[in-house]
Parts: structure tokens; C-alpha cells; sequence
């Protein structure tokens, strides 16, 4: 049982930085590119994520001979996520703090919390929301795939 534990926590913490990191290249891509304002490429973000738990879910069910408790692989899936969005939430409110205080500015988009002004903190707390209600998502759907034995449906 301590295996299993910890084989979710360290293939989690990984997976979570891993997917972080896909999402820092990505968003630094997409600056150096002028992008950065098109709303609707965010939506690669979904994408990064999914990857990343998919890899991190055949990770899982390759080290524990093909058995996945269901409940520990939707836990897995969410430790991940939250990882993975802390992480770059952390980059993304250093970024818009020091690197480039001036890019929420030059975006002029309002923050969708009472039409206040955008700043870094609130920047951040968005997509760390916004990311996890995602990966809760897709951990769901990806545990109705990996699920029980070998890929057997359950009855």
C-alpha cells in the first residue's frame, strides 16, 4: 500500500512539474509569436494537460502491472493537475510581476471578478482555477478508460 502511495505522489509531483513546464514553453511561445492575446489558443492548454495525464496514467497502470483502483487514479489525476497548475501559476505571476510587469496592460483585458482591473495574483489564481477544473475533467473521463484490469469494461 506504501508503494502505491508513494509511487502516486513521486510519478505525480513529475508528471505535474512535467506539464508545467509544456504550459511555460507553450505560453513563452506564444509571446515571442504576438499571440498571446488570441483567448482562443489557451485552449491548447486543454490539450498539454491531457497528454500529460494521459502519459502519466499509462505511467501508473505500466508500474502496477496493469491494475488501476479507480478512486487512486482519479486521485492521481487531480494530485497532478494541481501540480501542474501551482507550478505554473507560480511562473506565470513571476513572469507578469518582474519578467514583464507591463503585458496585462497591454492586453487591456478586464479581470472577470467585478470588472476590476487584471494584476498578476488574480492572473494567476484564474488559471490555476481554470486548469484544474479541467484536469478534474479529463481525470474523470480518463479513469472511465483506465479503470479496472487491463482494460476489461467492468459489468
Amino acid at each position: 500500500m506504501e508503494d502505491k502511495e508513494e509511487s502516486i505522489t513521486s510519478l505525480g509531483l513529475l508528471s505535474g512539474m512535467t506539464i508545467a513546464a509544456g504550459y511555460a514553453m507553450y505560453f513563452l511561445a506564444m509571446e515571442s509569436a504576438g499571440l498571446i492575446a488570441k483567448v482562443q489558443l489557451r485552449a491548447l492548454n486543454f490539450v498539454i494537460l491531457l497528454i500529460g495525464l494521459l502519459i502519466t496514467y499509462r505511467a501508473y497502470r505500466i508500474r502496477l502491472g496493469g491494475r488501476m483502483d479507480y478512486l487512486r487514479g482519479f486521485g492521481m489525476g487531480i494530485f497532478t493537475t494541481v501540480v501542474s497548475t501551482l507550478c505554473f501559476a507560480l511562473f506565470l505571476y513571476i513572469y507578469l510581476s518582474y519578467v514583464r510587469p507591463g503585458l496585462l496592460q497591454d492586453l487591456g483585458q478586464k479581470s472577470p471578478f467585478f470588472g476590476q482591473p487584471l494584476n498578476p495574483i488574480i492572473a494567476a489564481f484564474v488559471v490555476m482555477i481554470e486548469g484544474t477544473c479541467s484536469g478534474v475533467i479529463i481525470s474523470f473521463v480518463l479513469m472511465q478508460y483506465f479503470r479496472g484490469t487491463n482494460n476489461e469494461k467492468v459489468k
